[in-house]
């Protein structure tokens, strides 16, 4: 009886010194930072102070230290927030020293050298879906895609991750996402967008058919954490329709996709 209660009053100690080193401001401040994707290019004080949840006092305090410390940029006519140049470069230092990255690099590389097709990998990020590594064919050099993209239903790698994760996870995240029309095939509705997840996961493998440009299509698979058995990323091939249909992709292509993250599996 002593063990135990010397043990849960450590845990009440360490939770009280958590919380006491805990940073409300600058928890506030990356919120904001991370409000800003390529469809979400500026933001009013009205919209941060509305996402994050704060007055608009303490919404313009927050704002007026990034922009002090040029990670935002405040047009002087419109007063419309953006990022400025500063938080672009913190993101890529962070992209390249990202552990992650040095783990699915090779292996990518590995695969492009043998196979001469393009490959893509992503995590999701909420409902935001955030590159990782890319090697691209140069006949869809003009078809690259985002960084960042909250059309995370449009693309093949944010369909696989979706699919795979627990239902009840996966509706919260479809909950959340805008379902922008990006092409006359783009799923627009959370009911098929629903439906196309479960029938990715009954088949082991998303399609994104046209759905984000006309001319490409793509075929992902998610690589999962073994200690979790939950999604950390996605992995696709990317064809332009001029060179295939989609039949013969799946049929020339799905096993090396397939084993492609069942290799990134093995190591995240």
């Amino acid at each position: 009886m002593v063990k135990n209660y010397i043990t849960k009053r450590g845990v009440e100690a360490m939770k009280e010194e958590s919380s006491l080193y805990f940073s409300k401001s600058f928890e506030k401040g990356l919120k904001i930072l991370s409000l800003f994707n390529p469809e979400r290019r500026s933001l009013s004080l009205k919209e941060v102070s509305e996402m994050i949840g704060a007055n608009k006092s303490s919404a313009y305090r927050f704002v007026n230290t990034l922009v002090k410390l040029d990670f935002l940029v405040k047009d002087p006519r419109t007063k419309l927030l953006t990022l400025a140049p500063k938080s672009y470069l913190l993101g890529l230092n962070l992209s390249r020293s990202f552990s992650l990255l040095q783990v699915v690099k090779p292996i990518i590389d590995k695969v492009y050298e043998a196979e001469h097709v393009s490959i893509d990998s992503a995590l999701l990020v909420g409902g935001t879906m955030l590159k990782l590594y890319q090697r691209m064919d140069p006949e869809l050099v003009i078809y690259l895609s985002p960084v960042v993209s909250a059309a995370t239903h449009t693309f093949a790698l944010g369909k696989a991750i979706l699919a795979f994760l627990p239902e009840k996870e996966m509706r919260e995240v479809v909950d959340q996402l805008r379902l922008e029309r990006r092409t006359d095939k783009t799923l627009t509705t959370k009911k098929d967008l629903i439906a196309d997840l479960k029938t990715t996961r009954e088949r082991g493998y998303a399609i994104n058919n046209e759905e984000f440009v006309i001319g490409m299509f793509s075929l992902a698979v998610p690589f999962i954490s073994r200690e979790t058995n939950r999604p950390v990323g996605a992995v696709s091939i990317d064809f332009p329709t001029a060179q295939h249909t989609l039949k013969e992709a799946q049929e020339q292509y799905i096993d090396i996709l397939k084993k492609l993250g069942e290799d990134i599996s093995r190591v995240v």
